[in-house]
């Protein structure tokens, strides 16, 4: 299964930034969840989302820019490469601020209020 996260990595002008705080993560175009924290670097190489904080390559398979307005980009991931982000940035001290329970990630957001 496909997971679109969307990350907020552009300015207000929705030139890319190089930074992002807040990720939405989607499966099967349903909201998930919705996580933040301290600003990451990032940048793209080809069908790579490389997080330098993270010192991590994410391959996508589809990358949206503006997804839904001009500060957000989405980039469609394996399940297994979306659960992956979604510990790292846990791990980084970011935080789940809006989710739905009975959710893809509902194990990992348990897991990470524990």
């Amino acid at each position: 299964m496909k997971v679109r996260v969307a990350i907020a990595c552009n300015d207000r002008f929705g030139n890319f930034s190089g930074q992002f705080d807040t990720a939405e993560f989607n499966s099967l175009d349903e909201f998930d969840c919705l996580i933040d924290g301290e600003p990451l670097n990032l940048y793209v190489e080809g069908d790579h989302l490389y997080i330098e904080d993270l010192d991590t390559r994410f391959a996508f398979t589809e990358r949206t820019p503006f997804h839904g307005n001009t500060a957000w980009d989405s980039f469609e991931l394996s399940e297994d490469g979306a659960r992956r982000l979604f510990q790292l940035l846990i791990s980084k001290q970011w935080v789940v601020t809006e989710y739905v329970h009975g959710g893809m990630f509902d194990d990992l957001i348990e897991e990470a209020n524990t």
